[in-house]
């Protein structure tokens, strides 16, 4: 889980970011959650590069937590019903696939 301030909402809102493989083309991108309007509706999202490494940090403590429980509770499960196990890390980095190129958007 990681947190971005939204300067509509002058809020920290949390993000479930993860880390999603094409193993035909041997690549990787970010994807996850985020609070997609002013009004706290969920949705996913792809997350690029750039966003996750400056725009956001680790954690939620800045956040609403129940929100932040929601959040993480609906990834598990879509995971879950995907035949997916979602794993919480405290480094993405560290779990980029070796040998998958980076495919996402910037």
């Amino acid at each position: 889980m990681r947190q971005e301030y939204c300067h509509m909402t002058q809020k920290w809102l949390p993000l479930v970011v993860s880390i999603n493989t094409k193993p035909s083309l041997k690549e990787w991108f970010y994807d996850g959650s985020a609070v997609v309007d002013g009004l706290g509706n969920i949705g996913s999202e792809e997350f690029g590069w750039d966003s996750v490494r400056r725009s956001t940090r680790p954690g939620t403590d800045k956040c609403d937590d129940f929100l932040a429980e929601v959040m993480e509770a609906d990834f598990i499960r879509s995971c879950e019903s995907q035949g997916l196990q979602a794993v919480k890390v405290k480094r993405l980095g560290n779990h980029v696939p070796k040998g998958f190129k980076y495919a996402g958007k910037n």
